[in-house]
């Protein structure tokens, strides 16, 4: 078994942690080093470890949370705001190269540069032994919708609708899907990550990527516990 210090979890928005949730997910996560992207740290129970973001329009709606938590902080470099020295900056990447996951100066974030790939990219730059990926859905897992009608595509959106915060992902499946509604080549871009030493697992046999081997939520909990 992998001690805590030597595995990273990444909880990302896909709405297949609405069932890890359902199962007990908070109990089993509260002393693990959990990376959230984007706005996930706002509708979990304690700090995450580290809080990345890539959109610069993501800083200026969480800047008066972050700066008042003990989390590690991530970012795409952008000339829209100094960000100071709290914040870690990395330049990211949209193309692979073999040195892409080995230097922090241009790391890969996938084609089309979601925070999702600039957290796998860090982890795997960390050398974490293995890398639990939550809410790595990159797609539609239920045909559910929410009260506003919009289908269900984060584990948070109900919660996320009675705030001010504004985002172009939630609620929109378009993010994931061509207009023939099928997976966008993007997914591939997970393949990139299978050339490197890290055990990577997707939660959630739902998931849409394939690169990794899928594990169920009851494994996931046995395999940290």
């Amino acid at each position: 078994m992998t001690s805590r210090k030597n595995r990273a979890i990444i909880l990302g928005g896909g709405y297949s942690v609405k069932k890890g949730i359902n199962l007990g997910l908070w109990d089993y996560l509260e002393k693990e080093k959990v990376w959230s992207i984007n706005f996930c740290y706002k509708f979990m129970p304690y700090e995450p470890a580290v809080i990345l973001w890539v959109d610069y329009t993501v800083y200026p709606q969480i800047k008066e949370d972050i700066f008042k938590m003990n989390s590690r902080l991530i970012a795409n470099d952008t000339t829209y705001y100094k960000y100071g020295t709290r914040i870690e900056k990395v330049l990211i990447n949209r193309s692979y190269k073999g040195s892409s996951l080995k230097r922090r100066d241009k790391i890969y974030c996938g084609g089309n540069g979601l925070t999702g790939f600039l957290a796998l990219s860090c982890t795997v730059l960390e050398q974490y032994e293995e890398i639990y990926l939550l809410g790595y859905d990159f797609g539609n897992v239920t045909e559910e919708r929410d009260k506003r009608g919009k289908q269900y595509t984060h584990w948070y959106q109900d919660e996320f609708a009675k705030t001010k915060f504004r985002s172009g992902g939630v609620g929109r499946k378009r993010i994931y899907l061509n207009k023939e509604g099928k997976i966008l080549n993007y997914v591939h871009d997970f393949n990139k990550y299978t050339n490197h030493h890290n055990k990577i697992f997707t939660v959630d046999k739902r998931s849409h990527v394939e690169a990794f081997p899928k594990i169920s939520w009851e494994e996931f909990f046995s395999r940290i516990q």
